[in-house]
């Protein structure tokens, strides 16, 4: 389905709920949502990558049209025009998402480097071109809680006295940030 094509009552609906979601009202006094970013964020490593979340901030408010004026009367087919306006309440009858506009990227990268050997003692000893290895326990590939799998590091030392190291965080935190904007159709309050 289309965007033209899409009912715009259910639209509506969907709006609101998602508006209610991220806890931002869609009214707020006098005011109606004008636009919101819409930040949608991943988290990867070298080996896999997941979602964090997503969050709407930053939303903008401007005066909603809670009247119109008007001099033009309609009766059984009689329309009366007459000099003083008077104003008529409106409310909301359609939200529409008018304008989605292309993400902005955001990458940052987090790198966490450990030693090999973290004894001093034990490091002040070492010299190049030794090898040092050592074992890690890691959580098992399928992902369960209670079996872990052990891998081995090896690594050459290049400066006496130096440890090598290895990288023990290392991940990539994207936000896509999208600016969605708002238009609302009014009608006569019944």
């Amino acid at each position: 389905m289309s965007r033209g094509e899409a009912d715009p009552i259910a639209d509506t609906e969907i709006i609101k709920e998602f508006l209610k979601m991220y806890n931002i009202p869609y009214e707020k006094g006098d005011s109606v949502l004008r636009s919101a970013e819409w930040v949608y964020e991943t988290e990867s490593n070298m080996k896999e990558g997941h979602v964090i979340g997503s969050k709407l901030i930053n939303p903008i408010y401007e005066k909603a049209q809670k009247t119109r004026k008007t001099n033009v009367e309609e009766h059984d087919g009689v329309t009366i025009r007459r000099k003083e306006h008077k104003e008529i309440p409106q409310e909301i009858k359609v939200i529409t998402l008018s304008k989605v506009e292309n993400p902005i990227i955001k990458e940052e990268h987090f790198e966490k480097v450990k030693k090999m050997v973290e004894d001093k003692k034990l490091e002040q000893g070492l010299h190049k071109g030794d090898t040092v290895e050592n074992e890690k326990l890691l959580p098992s590939k399928d992902g369960s809680k209670w079996d872990f799998e052990i891998k081995k590091e090896q690594a050459v030392v290049q400066k006496d006295g130096v440890s090598p190291t290895y990288k023990d965080y290392d991940k990539t935190k994207t936000q896509y940030i999208m600016k969605l904007k708002f238009d609302y159709t009014y009608g006569d309050q019944k």
